[in-house]
């Protein structure tokens, strides 16, 4: 079965609830009637991630980027992935960015 995906991209499977790339190790969990959904691979979603913690100016991307941290949090291979190709130091410096702190104020109405 053709796909017609673009044949210079990597692509992965993930398991959606909790949300997790395939691996060898979490191969187990696949049963008949199993639904998997094809997608960007790890390396992708985190070079995304880092691109828009880097950018403090993209509120919507940090938001995003977040928001993915946040699904892909208990998945050994997207974590991986971070720690291997991006810096922990993006989140501790966007928690300390008093930038973002306003506009997460104004966005709560404090």
């Amino acid at each position: 079965m053709d796909l017609k995906l673009p044949p210079s991209e990597e692509y992965g499977l993930i398991f959606e609830e909790p949300k997790a790339f395939l691996t060898p190790a979490n191969l187990n969990r696949v049963n008949h009637g199993f639904m998997l959904t094809v997608t960007a691979a790890p390396s992708y979603y985190v070079q995304r991630v880092h691109s828009a913690l880097s950018s403090r100016s993209d509120f919507d991307g940090i938001e995003w980027a977040l928001s993915t941290i946040e699904s892909f949090s208990s998945d050994p291979c997207f974590i991986s992935y971070f720690y291997a190709t991006s810096d922990i130091q993006l989140l501790y410096d966007l928690l300390a960015d008093e930038k973002i702190e306003r506009h997460v104020q104004l966005l709560s109405g404090s």
